[in-house]
């Protein structure tokens, strides 16, 4: 391959992805996915993926949101072979990159794309999917994993916080792909992100988001980069001992995979828009004790809630508050004669996390 000097130059020149990882140019000036087939096979085999997926060739696909440089999603296609591989690029760039590689590449060719502009994509696309036949995923799945789907995704720019959001809202909800049960995802993120989901007790860091990540599936770390040293990224991973340690790799920042196993019906919560109300409303001051917080539930919450709530819940922290706790409260709040009206509050805090 000749001297390359800009981006699209690299983009509009590689004829494989070996061409391509092996350049200088892979990702320069651009977020990537860098690590070596080596270290990705390691990471697939920590996630035991050959045994959660025992027929990949014939039932699974994969969604992979925020495709960039990457060699995480490369090397998965190889290694699962699944029946169906989404790419949704990040950028038109890496839409061509990514069109050029599955046009000229043979190892490249199990990949699919839109033929759409990659901005103008939203998550609807998947109906059209799998109306076609494109797609048949498994609504009601025996396996603790759902065998049909998996969603992979990078979500490392300031401008991405959003996104990640949004999908857990989704499994919230059983929104889009979540509405497919069990279905496991797995999530690039900038660590000091992703500390905002893994739901550590008693840290400035379990607030809503983390709770609703882990009160609708399990959150595991699996693998992670702290060349930068930031104490609250060694504290958090005391938590995750056997998490694989990233290698160092030239400009390139730290980086986080996280698992989110969806578990919909982990706490058998009964009253969702009661739960959502409660939670963001005593999340307000989450380094508050829950009595100091009642009031936020509305007039009178005060006197309801100190009768029907023991001491130990009353003088707990928000942030060490335990998640059946909180569905507790939720479950009173339900039943509490003189609840106020909330139905536009509820939606305007529902809205809050995914847009």
């Amino acid at each position: 391959m000749s001297k390359v000097v800009t981006r699209a130059q690299f983009v509009n020149s590689v004829e494989t992805f070996k061409q391509a990882y092996e350049s200088t140019h892979f990702g320069r000036s651009s977020t990537k996915i860098p690590f070596s087939q080596e270290t990705n096979h390691e990471i697939f085999e920590k996630l035991d993926l050959k045994n959660q997926y025992k027929d990949p060739s014939e039932k699974l696909h994969i969604v992979d949101y925020n495709t960039g440089f990457n060699s995480f999603v490369y090397d998965l296609n190889h290694y699962l072979h699944p029946r169906f591989h989404l790419l949704i690029p990040n950028s038109a760039a890496m839409h061509r990159f990514w069109k050029r590689l599955h046009d000229n590449d043979p190892l490249c060719r199990n990949f699919y794309l839109f033929q759409e502009d990659p901005r103008s994509l939203r998550h609807y696309n998947s109906e059209e999917l799998i109306n076609s036949g494109k797609i048949v995923l498994d609504r009601n799945p025996a396996e603790k994993v759902n065998q049909t789907l998996l969603i992979t995704g990078s979500y490392i720019t300031t401008s991405d916080k959003s996104k990640v959001r949004s999908m857990l809202y989704f499994n919230q909800m059983r929104l889009a792909w979540y509405k497919y049960p069990k279905v496991k995802s797995l999530f690039w993120l900038r660590p000091a992100d992703a500390l905002k989901y893994l739901g550590i007790m008693g840290s400035r860091f379990r607030q809503t988001n983390s709770v609703v990540a882990t009160a609708f599936g399990e959150v595991n770390v699996i693998a992670y980069s702290n060349f930068e040293k930031q104490k609250s990224v060694t504290r958090c991973m005391r938590q995750y001992p056997n998490a694989i340690e990233l290698p160092k790799m030239p400009q390139h920042e730290d980086l986080m995979l996280v698992e989110f196993q969806s578990n919909q019906d982990k706490y058998k919560i009964e009253h969702m828009p009661e739960f959502t109300l409660v939670l963001h409303k005593l999340f307000m001051l989450p380094s508050y004790k829950v009595v100091q917080n009642l009031h936020f539930l509305g007039p009178g919450a005060d006197e309801y809630f100190k009768q029907v709530l023991p001491a130990s819940v009353l003088e707990c922290r928000i942030c060490d508050l335990p998640i059946e706790e909180l569905v507790e409260i939720s479950n009173l709040y339900f039943r509490w004669p003189f609840k106020p009206m909330t139905d536009l509050e509820l939606y305007l805090e529902s809205d809050k996390d995914h847009t």
